[in-house]
């Protein structure tokens, strides 16, 4: 599943709203509790920052199956765990800031 959500300088009334989404999605998807905390702390910082101290930017979370737990307990049923999440701040001239 491929999520992007665009930031906006200086946009502080919907700042947290990628993390807040993120969180909704990783709920409906069963994933542990501790882990959708620390990945949603982590999102709502990174936001914040974007957009008080860069110029916007875009989020990014690929959340796929974890097929390596799967195969190991397939009993179970698919365990989903978050591979990948980023945050690309980019300036307007399409430069990352750093």
């Amino acid at each position: 599943m491929h999520l992007e959500y665009t930031l906006i300088e200086g946009d502080f009334v919907n700042a947290g709203s990628a993390s807040s989404s993120i969180k909704k999605t990783l709920k409906q998807l069963n994933v542990n509790p501790a882990i959708v905390k620390r990945v949603v702390i982590a999102l709502y910082e990174a936001e914040v920052n974007a957009v008080a101290h860069a110029y916007g930017g875009k989020v990014t979370a690929d959340i796929e199956a974890d097929t390596r737990r799967k195969q190991k307990r397939q009993e179970n049923g698919t365990e989903i765990s978050t591979r990948m999440l980023s945050l690309d701040s980019s300036s307007d001239t399409g430069e990352n800031v750093h």
